[in-house]
């Protein structure tokens, strides 16, 4: 399971559409959904479905959904504490 496949299930999740979530993400609608099948095919599980127009999560992808919002705020939080160390350690070293 790669970031990249969580970021774009948790993307469609928001948006509804594979089409947006691409630009989004700079990627084309292809990539996305492959990134989409990857999850489907490791959990095997359908995570989403094409309802009314759109496409929107099955019962396994909200169960699912919470977790993965997780993984990226977990994700925004290794780097915001990775930044946060890199300015306390530099810094001007005076000897007398």
């Amino acid at each position: 399971m790669e970031l990249r496949d969580i970021q774009s299930f948790v993307l469609l999740a928001r948006s509804h559409s594979i089409l947006e979530t691409a630009q989004e993400l700079q990627l084309t609608p292809g990539a996305v959904h492959k990134h989409l099948k990857t999850l489907e095919t490791e959990l095997g599980v359908r995570l989403y479905e094409k309802r009314g127009g759109a496409l929107r999560l099955t019962a396994a992808g909200e169960a699912a959904l919470p977790y993965f919002q997780e993984v990226l705020d977990c994700r925004d939080a290794i780097v915001r504490v990775i930044s946060d160390w890199k300015q306390d350690t530099t810094g001007t070293l005076r000897i007398g």
